[in-house]
């Protein structure tokens, strides 16, 4: 179990949003994905994968969130390809995505 979490489930989907002390969650209690969507989940989730990496997490756990994260955040940049405002948010958070993975090698 990576996280303990309190979920809010969306009606229209499966997506879940959770929030713990203002902080978004990756994951549910059963370790499953939590698909990131807005810039504020990502601009947290990445903090959060940060410490992920930081912490005693299994080697397996940290590449698998570090993937899950790649692929929401290549999700949310081609949602938001034409406004350029949201773009560059994506396109700054991509940046510190790539210099964190930069510092792992």
């Amino acid at each position: 179990m990576l996280f303990d979490v309190v979920i809010i489930q969306s009606h229209s989907h499966t997506h879940q949003n959770t929030l713990n002390n203002g902080k978004i969650k990756m994951s549910d209690k059963t370790g499953q994905w939590i698909h990131l969507e807005t810039f504020d989940d990502f601009d947290n989730g990445l903090s959060e994968l940060i410490d992920l990496w930081s912490s005693k997490a299994s080697k397996k756990s940290k590449e698998t969130a570090l993937a899950n994260f790649k692929e929401d955040l290549e999700s949310a940049t081609e949602q938001w390809l034409d406004n350029r405002a949201k773009s560059k948010k994506y396109a700054a958070i991509a940046k510190e995505l790539a210099e964190f993975e930069e510092a792992l090698s």
